[in-house]
């Protein structure tokens, strides 16, 4: 088998943060992955911090880097009701308060726009959500930690291409998760990359054959990477790139393809 040791330093394993204190912390201690830890809202409510300074320790002993997955469930970010997004800010400072015992890279958040729930309100969906990024922006600029906001049930790079046009933040950039964009929009990777290409600062990567969000290893499905390595080199742009394998199998062969495109 290739060795993967040059990939492996390059990208980020997605991994929820009770699998990796649980079922995966020897593999990710001896592979010495990268992980981009999700924490769910009963993580953060649920656990204590002896045990998030465990994981901090686990990383730092074989020198990973870190990036976060911020909870996305029933959090919309651009809602019309104070209330809610009240509880939006509440539930991400939680995460936020994280960030000086981990010390991530970036910490990756949903846009959370979803044309069937708010196509009749979108011009305040847009204002609330720049007040609520704009917020978390803010703050992690502090930290030194970049925002990336990630793509999913958009149907085209214009409905949130806003966001990045009008957030006065350099730490904040397109979290582009090719998977979400081959499954849940109406355009074409090469239509999002002209698009919004030269926003983004992560890649979520994962296949499927357009049909459903399967999460399989790159090159199991017909998602074009090619097109999409090919534009980050000619706009040499170097994104973090996080794999999101939701099957230990894809673990090992979701490497050795993404290997095939990091040249540095």
């Amino acid at each position: 088998m290739e060795s993967l040791d040059h990939v492996i330093r390059k990208v980020q394993i997605n991994i929820p943060f009770p699998l990796l204190m649980g079922k995966y912390r020897d593999r990710f201690r001896q592979m010495r992955l990268n992980p981009e830890i999700y924490f769910d809202a009963d993580t953060l409510d649920k656990s204590s911090f002896s045990a998030f300074e465990e994981a901090a320790n686990l990383v730092n002993s074989y020198g990973g880097e870190t990036t976060f997955h911020a909870p996305f469930i029933d959090l919309p970010c651009g809602s019309p009701d104070r209330l809610v997004r009240d509880a939006v800010r509440k539930r991400f400072e939680t995460l936020f308060q994280l960030v000086p015992l981990f010390s991530p890279k970036s910490i990756v958040c949903h846009a959370g726009y979803d044309w069937k729930r708010y196509h009749f309100m979108r011009e305040r969906w847009i204002e609330e959500s720049i007040r609520t990024w704009t917020w978390a922006a803010e703050i992690l600029d502090r930290e030194d930690v970049q925002l990336s906001i990630e793509n999913v049930y958009e149907h085209g790079p214009g409905e949130i291409r806003f966001l990045f046009e009008q957030i006065e933040a350099e730490n904040v950039g397109l979290c582009l998760d090719v998977g979400h964009q081959s499954a849940f929009s109406k355009t074409s990777l090469k239509e999002w990359l002209d698009g919004v290409g030269i926003y983004i600062k992560q890649l979520h990567l994962h296949d499927n054959d357009g049909s459903t969000d399967a999460h399989l290893s790159p090159g199991k499905g017909t998602i074009p990477f090619q097109t999409l390595f090919q534009y980050l080199e000619d706009n040499q742009i170097e994104p973090i790139i996080t794999l999101e394998p939701h099957d230990e199998a894809d673990l090992i062969p979701g490497l050795q393809y993404v290997n095939q495109f990091l040249t540095s």
